[in-house]
């Protein structure tokens, strides 16, 4: 890497740490912030007790968000490094280094839907339970590359540090740490048929600490029980008491997560314009002309559909079952997974192909868990939404290369000043956030000076901020639940103070 591109890569790093920063400066606290907020200055067993007796096991996951609510500078800049740093591993993964991956990556990944981005990123609760095992999966996959490609290193740390991340991984959401058990298996029976024995002892680290992981976690719940906790609540029932109820089950839960996906127009789109120029550039276009191009006409009114559904129509996956709902729900979601593989196969270089096959095969299996538990909310679709962004960046890289080394420096500024674009307008709009967060408080410090026993406070308008439908947890955050506590409600004005 020349001098050009070590400044080119410096400047977007800091840029993008900038930004990330920014953002958890002015993200306010909202739902369980408030609640996990009121253990962090209480002694460590104390903490340790309450996340172990909680009725989930996620007790990484809850313990980070006890760790990093308070907003100290630490904290800020640690949620804006993990950030940074997942886009670094992606770029680092998908597109090997190359100078578009880095703001590539990072502008797919704050175009994610304001309903995701507000749900795992701007909430620290939810960023603590679903940014983490991201970090945790692609820190892995990132240590096996190096370990793997330096062969004159020894394996004794790689395999140690493997263990333990592999294992800590797995203490923060449920169906991220079974996909984690089933990356690191298809990662050693991979590196078994390709006899690749460095590969096959890294990934076996790997795979064993996550299964002991997951089963811990599976445990947790049950060991640590006390009456009264949440674990009804963060058990996530399975609906399956009878196959009619299993079947109908799996279909509300397949429309959920559809809709729950879909919203995602900004990915959908740049996949479909990916796919069009996978097919344009084939074989397929000189023996197939017409496939090619009913293929290519087919992502583009997927695209359409996807920003309609977005920014015109609402939501066409709500409403009764109908045989018209089914047919175009099965057109335009199955259709388009059945284009995109199509696509990728599409791909001469085998070492890609497989690349951008294993991502995507990794985002349908990590929703397949939640066709049979409840509830299903946009956090849950991170995952897959992560791995569909790293297929995108993988055909990104083999698009790019065919065209040149030129063209790839010429996208690479094209994409990095894209992304600036939209890092400044939501950066923005987290400026007017926090303002509007210091009106509230603002308001509920003039309410308790008054001696107010009732207080409206204004739900907030903004897409960006993840807020409940009742502010329950305000008390916690303001005067921990004791008896004649001053009750919180959101003013029916909707965005009024008062």
């Amino acid at each position: 890497m020349n001098t050009a591109s070590k400044k080119y890569n410096l400047l977007v790093i800091i840029g993008i740490m900038a930004f990330f920063t920014v953002v958890m400066f002015c993200a306010p606290y909202t739902s369980d912030d408030m609640l996990w907020g009121m253990y962090s200055d209480k002694p460590f067993d104390v903490i340790l007790e309450y996340v172990l007796t909680n009725g989930n096991g996620r007790v990484l996951g809850n313990l980070f968000t006890i760790w990093i609510v308070p907003k100290t500078a630490f904290s800020i800049l640690l949620k804006a490094g993990i950030l940074t740093a997942i886009c670094l591993m992606m770029a680092d993964l998908f597109c090997e280094g190359k100078p578009f991956g880095l703001p590539a990556a990072f502008l797919l990944m704050i175009g994610m839907s304001p309903a995701l981005f507000s749900e795992v990123i701007t909430w620290t609760s939810g960023y603590a339970n679903y940014i983490n095992p991201v970090f945790c999966t692609l820190l892995c996959l990132c240590l096996l590359k190096r370990a793997v490609g330096r062969e004159d290193t020894g394996l004794f740390l790689p395999t140690i540090l493997l263990f333990f991340i592999g294992f800590a991984g797995q203490f923060f959401v449920e169906h991220v740490s079974i996909c984690n058990v089933v990356i690191a298996s298809i990662l050693l029976l991979y590196s078994k048929k390709t006899r690749n024995q460095r590969a096959a002892l890294l990934s076996l680290a790997w795979l064993i600490g996550a299964v002991i992981g997951l089963v811990l976690m599976s445990l947790v719940p049950h060991i640590f029980y006390i009456p009264g906790n949440h674990q009804e609540l963060y058990g996530r029932a399975i609906r399956a008491e009878s196959l009619m109820q299993l079947v109908d089950t799996c279909w509300r839960n397949a429309l959920g997560i559809g809709s729950l996906i879909f919203q995602n127009a900004g990915l959908y789109c740049v996949l479909s314009i990916l796919i069009v120029l996978l097919l344009q550039q084939s074989p397929l276009k000189q023996t197939h002309p017409k496939r090619v191009c009913y293929l290519s006409y087919y992502c583009i009114v997927f695209a359409c559909a996807a920003a309609a559904n977005m920014f015109l129509c609402g939501n066409m996956w709500e409403g009764p079952f109908t045989a018209e709902r089914l047919l175009t729900i099965l057109f335009l979601l199955f259709g388009f997974v059945g284009v995109f593989i199509y696509a990728i196969f599409t791909i001469q270089d085998l070492r890609l192909r497989n690349r951008a096959l294993f991502s995507a095969g990794i985002a349908v299996f990590s929703l397949a868990p939640l066709l049979i538990v409840a509830p299903i909310v946009n956090r849950c679709m991170l995952f897959a939404y992560m791995a569909l962004l790293c297929a995108g960046l993988t055909c990104l890289q083999y698009i790019l290369r065919n065209r040149g080394e030129a063209w790839m420096h010429q996208f690479a500024g094209r994409v990095a000043v894209a992304g600036f674009s939209v890092a400044c307008a939501i950066g923005a709009l987290f400026f007017n956030i926090r303002n509007w967060e210091k009106e509230r408080e603002a308001h509920i410090k003039a309410e308790m000076d008054a001696g107010a026993v009732y207080i409206e406070i204004a739900r907030t308008t903004y897409p960006y901020v993840y807020e409940n439908r009742t502010p329950w947890s305000h008390k916690y955050w303001y005067y921990y639940d004791e008896p004649g506590d001053i009750e919180f409600h959101f003013s029916k004005t909707g965005g009024d103070l008062i």
